[in-house]
């Protein structure tokens, strides 16, 4: 049983669990910012697909729909759906992405609301995907800006 809030110190429950890969960076003045403004039930908030284009020797570049998911990058779930996830004693799905598994699980859950937040949760310019953009001060996370890319790039690390 999770027991956030024992183990916390703190007398309420936490609102929100923010999951970042291990090559992003949260900007933590921003993120509030975002959190305080949604809902606190059924949040399910990041860079949100419905599809993957995968490349593959017999179609390459098809687009195959999935469940909607957050982008590993980061994303942020209510603490009502951790609490969910942590004592259903279901026995989910393991092999697969960790984001495209997670978003699977959440899909069955009825009044489940979907925050699209690509234009904050974004890509450094340096990795050269969908989801590259300059950094901003409304930046919250992003993925990619290592130290390296940074001093190459200081002015989309400047946010930081």
């Amino acid at each position: 049983r999770l027991q956030g809030p024992n183990r916390l110190g703190g007398a309420a429950p936490p609102r929100f669990l923010v999951m970042l890969d291990d090559e992003s960076f949260v900007r933590l003045g921003p993120l509030h910012n975002v959190v305080s403004r949604l809902p606190r039930r059924r949040v399910y908030a990041g860079a949100i697909m419905d599809s993957l284009e995968v490349s593959k020797e017999a179609e390459p570049h098809s687009v195959v729909q999935t469940y909607p998911f957050a982008l590993g990058l980061g994303f942020v779930l209510s603490w009502d759906l951790v609490l969910h996830l942590a004592e259903s004693g279901l026995p989910l799905k393991t092999d697969g992405g960790d984001d495209i598994m997670l978003g699977m699980w959440l899909s069955s859950l009825a009044n489940l609301q979907y925050f699209d937040l690509s234009v904050v949760f974004h890509a450094h310019p340096g990795e050269n995907t969908h989801l590259s953009r300059d950094c901003s001060p409304d930046s919250v996370i992003i993925h990619g800006a290592t130290e390296a890319r940074c001093e190459a790039q200081p002015w989309c690390c400047s946010c930081f």
